[in-house]
């Protein structure tokens, strides 16, 4: 469950840095983030 709320945590920070149209680089880079922790979740 932790887990799942980290992931929420996530996709909330992307949202706001789309709002504030923060730089692509740092957008880019929480996605890759994101992959890693999805494909990190699936093996525990």
């Amino acid at each position: 469950m932790k887990f799942l709320s980290y992931l929420i945590d996530v996709k909330r920070i992307l949202i706001i840095k789309k709002k504030f149209n923060i730089n692509e680089l740092t957008v880019k880079g929480l996605n890759k983030f994101g992959e890693f922790i999805q494909v990190y979740g699936a093996v525990l």
